[in-house]
Order: structure tokens, then sequence, then C-alpha cells
């Protein structure tokens, strides 16, 4: 595992930031190309991706914060956004993705609606590219060490390098690499929209298969993936439910309203 790649002074660069960068950039340019075939200005997919970034970042910090309340200081409150961390280091630590997405959607929906365009086939041309950052952005978290499983025996199941989260939570522990099982189901995910995509019979289906599939594969994945019970919110058998299920309910909710509700409009 390779956390940090270089460092000077008080910076440093880590790889999951240069993972992200890379899924960030790459969306775009294919998120661009996909927008000129939709004869849609490119500046209007530039600015939703500054939006994007900026309120994935602000909503994964909130719902962090909100996620773990028994860290909660009122000095972690009041920097929680600050570049520079108490040990000196440069970058926003703790970041909980669930809440990005759903930031990143709003926020997204709200300026496209403002600029008087249709939210669903901007949204088509998006969403998919949305996958191919996660299975980019999970190789990071790989490297890093974070967003890991739990003990186990067998397959995937690796020995973090101490100086990580994972091999500080467990030293000397096989765990579940996630981080690769989610990375291999992004890019699985991403080909199956776009095979799909072929089908497409009306604005928001890309959109919506995107929200259907990854809310599943998501809501599998965070019931094998370790949390520390201040994000647990309750077991049904031995599964573990997350407050990440809430949300990912919610999303799979509209996914199904958008493909049920205007298939039926177009098949009228």
């Amino acid at each position: 595992m390779h956390p940090i790649l270089f460092r000077i002074g008080p910076f440093e660069l880590r790889s999951y930031g240069v993972m992200l960068t890379i899924a960030f950039i790459t969306a775009y340019i294919l998120a661009t190309k996909r927008a000129k075939k939709q004869k849609l200005p490119s500046d209007i997919i530039l600015n939703i991706t500054v939006i994007i970034v900026i309120s994935a970042i602000v909503g994964s910090r909130l719902f962090y914060i909100a996620s773990h309340t028994s860290e909660l200081t009122y000095k972690t409150i009041l920097t929680a956004f600050l570049p520079i961390q108490a040990d000196g280091t440069i970058g926003i630590s703790g970041l909980s993705m669930m809440g990005g997405i759903a930031l990143a959607i709003l926020a997204s929906f709200i300026y496209i609606k403002l600029k008087k365009l249709s939210f669903l086939k901007i949204a088509d041309i998006i969403a998919p590219e949305f996958l191919l950052g996660v299975g980019i952005t999970r190789i990071g978290c790989f490297l890093n060490g974070c967003c890991y499983g739990k003990p186990c025996q067998g397959f995937l199941c690796l020995v973090f390098s101490p100086n990580s989260p994972a091999g500080t939570q467990f030293f000397g522990t096989p765990i579940l690499a996630t981080q690769l099982i989610s990375s291999f189901m992004g890019f699985l995910l991403f080909a199956a929209v776009m095979l799909l995509e072929r089908h497409k019979r009306f604005d928001g289906y890309s959109f919506a298969l995107t929200l259907i599939l990854y809310s599943v594969n998501r809501s599998i994945i965070d019931t094998i993936r370790y949390y520390s019970p201040d994000v647990i919110v309750g077991h049904i058998g031995n599964i573990q439910i997350v407050n990440n299920h809430i949300i990912l309910g919610l999303l799979f909710i509209i996914g199904n309203f958008v493909l049920l509700y205007y298939s039926r409009r177009k098949g009228k």
C-alpha cells in the first residue's frame, strides 16, 4: 500500500487524491465528448463538473461529521473544511462518499433547472461516468488503505500496511479488500450501462440504470465493509445496516421511479 506518494514539508501527495483527480478528469473528458454528440454546449458540462466537485467534497465532509458524532468537538466543527489539519498536513480528511453523491445530485439539479435545460437529458450524459469514477477512485482507496472490509481468510484477504487506516485498525490481520471489489464492480457496471444505453428509449434511462445498479451494488458492499459503531444503525440477522443504506434506498427508489414512469409514458 502506498498512501503517500511523496512528501515535501507539510505537503503530502496522497495516492487517493491522485486517483480521485484522475477520475474527475477522465469523467469530464468522456462527458464532454458525449455532450457534443447531443449538441450540448461544452461549458455546461464544465460548469456542472465544477459544481459536482465542490458539492461532493462539501457533502462528503458534512455526512462524515454527522455520522461520526463521537469525534465531534467544538474545534472539529470550526475547522471542518480547513485545508490544513491539526498535525500540519495539507488536505481535508474524513469524507463519506454518500453525502457527496446526494449533494452533488441536488446541486446539479438546481443548476440545470436554473439554466432551463433538461435535467434527465444531461443526467444521462454524466451518470455513467460516475460509475467509471468509482472504478478509478477505489484503486486510490486500496492504495490508501481506507474503505476496507472485515477480518477474513482466503481470496482478497490481505494484510495492510501498519501506516494505513486498515493496518492501524487491524494490525497484522488479513482483512477483505473491499476496495478492489468496489473498483471492479465500478468498471463492470459502467460497461453494463454503456451497453444497455444502446436500447435507450427515453431521457433518464441511463441515469435511472446508474442509480439502480450502483445502489444495489453499494448496499451489498456495505454489508461486508468495516464500519465504526457510529454509522451502524442496526442489523438484520447478521447483516449490518449502516447510515449509507438510507441514502442508497432513496437512490434506488428514485431510479426505479424514473425508469418505470418514463417507460410507461413512452409506451403510451
